[in-house]
């Protein structure tokens, strides 16, 4: 059967032990960790390795030992997953958009918050958008050891097709997102760019009833909740971020 913490909270966990509770305390006791609100809380995202991550250079704070194009790795705690497939069960979604500032201005956010609908987020003839769409998942990955870690799986740019054919997948399944298990791994595509890495998803049955509990006390805590996510922009952003400048998003309320 598979291992499931007690406690709901929104944190990562890395591993059983690292986080274990020293003897003696109460794993609800919540003393000292009273100045800290749920927005100050942030979620790391299963990002992919691309030919020209910085995971990949030697001497980059963000160079991750033993990462390969294609590896899937975890945007906090820099664990690599391979190529997959990892299961996971999806929660909730959130749909978004960032607007950045040209190349020729710098870069960075010039905006965070943007409406999906906003004409930014438009071509208009040869000029591209200066705003990324974002759908955000907020998932439970299941670890091999039956271990679960609250992430996000973040669609956007050339993972948009991918997103929305997963999202028909959930759909097409009856009951909650949560009711379901799904994997996934790294494929490869192509566009004036060269060879990228995007995501692959597949459903993979359901999860164990201890899991699907599980899963369902997580999304009752995110329902009105801020969750902080960490984005990195890629070469293949039509936005005006730099390859892997770090794009903090606003609260996100799931």
């Amino acid at each position: 059967m598979a291992k499931v913490k007690e406690e709901t909270a929104l944190a990562t966990r890395p591993t059983e032990n690292a986080l274990a509770v020293a003897d003696g305390y109460d794993r609800k006791d919540t003393r000292g960790k009273e100045g800290i609100g749920s927005g100050d809380v942030t979620l790391p995202f299963i990002a992919l390795v691309q030919k020209t991550s910085k995971q990949l250079e030697p001497g980059e704070a963000k160079f991750i030992e033993g990462a390969k194009f294609l590896d899937l790795f975890n945007s906090l705690t820099n664990e690599l997953y391979g190529a997959g497939p990892v299961e996971f069960i999806p929660l909730v979604l959130k749909k978004h958009a960032i607007e950045f500032n040209p190349f020729n201005e710098g870069g960075g956010i010039k905006d965070r918050i943007v409406d999906w609908d906003d004409a930014r987020c438009q071509f208009h003839g040869e000029e591209k958008p200066s705003a990324t769409r974002f759908y955000d998942w907020a998932v439970l990955l299941i670890r091999p050891s039956g271990e679960l870690e609250l992430v996000v799986l973040s669609f956007k740019s050339t993972n948009i097709g991918v997103a929305k054919q997963f999202q028909q997948l959930v759909n097409l399944r009856p009951g909650p997102a949560f009711s379901g298990k799904y994997t996934v791994k790294s494929a490869t595509g192509k566009n004036n760019f060269g060879t990228f890495a995007k995501f692959a998803i597949s459903p993979a049955g359901k999860p164990t009833a201890e899991q699907a509990t599980y899963a369902e006390e997580i999304y009752t805590n995110l329902q009105g909740v801020n969750i902080v996510v960490n984005h990195v922009a890629d070469p293949v952003d039509v936005g005006g971020a730099t390859e892997g400048q770090t794009v903090f998003d606003p609260d996100i309320p799931f």
